[in-house]
């Protein structure tokens, strides 16, 4: 994939993941009182209702609706950018061995 078709795709992604998480906010769905009904209007609004109903981040309520659990959001949304960050550790870590050894190798055959 492109560099520009990468960044597309990334920005449909987020749009998608506001989009789904603004219906709630807009709709002050933020308890199971107040929850709503949701339908996707894209296939990737769908991916993303469904992986923040699946970290708990929206919740269904017994009206049949579902609500954003704000408290619930901002932890996976910790847990996910602290993921990242240790997949950027583990990757410079990894660049850094490789570097070294291509140096070493460099100068023994050099």
């Amino acid at each position: 994939m492109g560099g520009a078709a990468a960044a597309a795709a990334g920005a449909a992604n987020a749009r998608a993941r506001r989009r789904v998480i603004g219906h709630f906010e807009s709709c002050n769905a933020l308890s199971p009182d107040s929850a709503v009904p949701f339908s996707a209007e894209s296939h990737l609004e769908g991916r993303w209702f469904d992986r923040l109903r699946d970290a708990g981040a929206i919740a269904p309520a017994t009206n049949g609706g579902y609500y954003l659990d704000r408290a619930k959001l901002a932890a996976w949304e910790a847990e996910v950018r602290a993921r990242s960050l240790r997949i950027v550790a583990w990757v410079l870590a990894i660049s850094v061995i490789v570097a070294l050894v291509a140096f070493v190798i460099g100068k023994v055959h050099g």
